[in-house]
């Protein structure tokens, strides 16, 4: 939701903040931007995981019909909830940077007050590339990412094959130079139109060989991405795979209490 246009402090990321029903509003319309694209492309079946802080962010009344929405939790697979392997693509909308990319927009890494940092196989990495493995261990190819510049730039190096929508420019951690909503819709659907286009090569980690991450890893890891960002999962025809490189270990530096590696 931190990489919705608009949306720049924590007054608007959570029921106790003045301006979070206008922000929810925000992350709506983002949504079903997005979603018209899809419709417009031919997409029938969708699924979207509402996934930042409750969990209970996107208004379901304004939702059009055949969508589905993954609510509140606990969930087995976190901010990944309701993807499987028979999706053909993956939209990651409203993310952030990591905490080890400071210069974005509200940039932290699963929780900015306990969590000082996340690593996979010893190297940092944001929400969006946890769930983008996690996409990987399905088969499934992340289409395109939306958020700000420092974000879209982030997810570019280990993403290069999605599509990216900005929709700001980050000036600090709580401040932006941010796209009217209407402008963000356009370059929303505009992006996605580019993703469905050039989905047969969709790839992550192109030519590796694709390594299925332990049941129990899995589980945790989407237990630890539980926290930020929507989902769309795009059922069609034309299913990709995409190959996961080899996850042996996810931990996290907690700046608080040690979290379990």
């Amino acid at each position: 939701m931190e990489g919705v246009a608009g949306i720049v402090t924590d007054a608007q990321l959570g029921p106790e903040g003045f301006d979070w029903r206008h922000a929810c509003d925000l992350y709506t319309n983002e949504v079903l931007a997005v979603i018209g694209e899809l419709r417009d492309a031919g997409t029938e079946d969708i699924t979207i995981s509402d996934s930042h802080g409750t969990g209970l962010n996107l208004r379901v009344d304004r939702m059009p019909p055949g969508v589905r929405l993954v609510q509140s939790w606990p969930r087995r697979l976190g901010m990944m909830e309701g993807i499987d392997d028979s999706f053909d693509g993956a939209i990651l909308l409203g993310y952030h940077s990591g905490s080890h990319n400071p210069r974005g927009v509200r940039a932290h890494t699963m929780s900015s007050a306990n969590v000082f940092e996340v690593a996979l196989n010893g190297q940092p990495v944001c929400e969006a590339e946890l769930s983008a493995y996690l996409a990987g261990y399905f088969g499934v190819p992340i289409l395109m990412v939306s958020g700000d510049d420092a974000f879209c730039q982030e997810a570019k190096v280990s993403m290069p094959q999605c599509e990216t929508a900005i929709v700001k420019q980050a000036i600090s951690y709580h401040s932006a130079n941010s796209l009217v909503p209407s402008d963000a819709s356009n370059v929303l659907r505009s992006s996605t139109r580019r993703a469905i286009e050039r989905r047969p090569a969709a790839r992550h980690a192109e030519g590796r060989r694709r390594r299925r991450l332990p049941r129990h890893r899995a589980a945790r890891l989407g237990t630890c991405a539980a926290v930020r960002g929507a989902l769309l999962g795009v059922r069609g025809d034309g299913r990709q795979c995409v190959g996961g490189s080899g996850s042996r270990v996810v931990c996290a530096r907690a700046a608080g209490p040690v979290l379990e590696r």
